[in-house]
């Protein structure tokens, strides 16, 4: 019951059909080239490809159960970076209602190598919730467990099982009117490489 959206991305190689798992299920559309490859995946044979050059993504249409309001919520996946390289910005997923209003997950690549992972929640333009790693290694060619967990007034990100941080903030997801994309953040950056196993989870840390 608190499994909103489920994504295996498997499936013949080259499909653009991405089912949702869970119950009842929402409609999933492959943008640009996004499709299923079976070339990498974490389980079930496949994973969805995203290739950054053609801004690719997948959305959902917006729905009540992307409102997460104060209670407690999750947002997992997998994902393998295909390439990474300085001052890139590589979109995991989030919902806008526009550029200023919205939530999202990232990995930021900035002009010293330095990576790190970024989680906010906006209003106005300004970052009302904001979850920043340390530096990071990062390498392409591996598959990395992500997890954004929102418990009490807690938000925490978790890579490979490990809280990587957690910040006490009382601002809370809000009910934006937004698809929800997975392949890219708020800023339109997108994701290059491979996802797998995407899942949001209501109601439950």
């Amino acid at each position: 019951n608190n499994t909103k959206l489920l994504l295996h991305c498997d499936g013949a190689d080259g499909s653009t059909t991405f089912t949702d798992s869970a119950a009842p299920s929402k409609t999933v559309t492959a943008n640009s080239s996004a499709q299923v490859d079976t070339a990498q995946s974490k389980f079930g044979g496949a994973s969805g490809l995203f290739v950054i050059r053609s801004n690719s993504f997948l959305s959902v249409p917006d729905h009540d159960d992307w409102n997460m309001g104060a209670g407690a919520w999750t947002i997992d996946n997998w994902v393998r970076y295909n390439i990474l390289g300085a001052n890139t910005s590589h979109g995991i997923w989030s919902q806008k209602t526009d550029d200023s209003n919205g939530y999202d997950l990232r990995l930021v690549d900035d002009v010293t190598d330095a990576r790190y992972y970024l989680f906010a929640v906006r209003s106005a333009g300004a970052a009302i919730v904001a979850l920043q790693t340390t530096a990071l290694t990062v390498n392409s060619g591996t598959f990395y467990h992500l997890a954004v967990v929102h418990n009490g007034t807690n938000y925490t990100l978790y890579i490979d099982g490990s809280s990587a941080i957690t910040s006490l903030d009382a601002d809370n997801v809000q009910d934006y009117t937004g698809t929800f994309r997975i392949g890219v953040d708020m800023a339109d950056n997108y994701s290059n490489g491979w996802i797998d196993e995407f899942r949001v989870s209501k109601g439950i840390a």
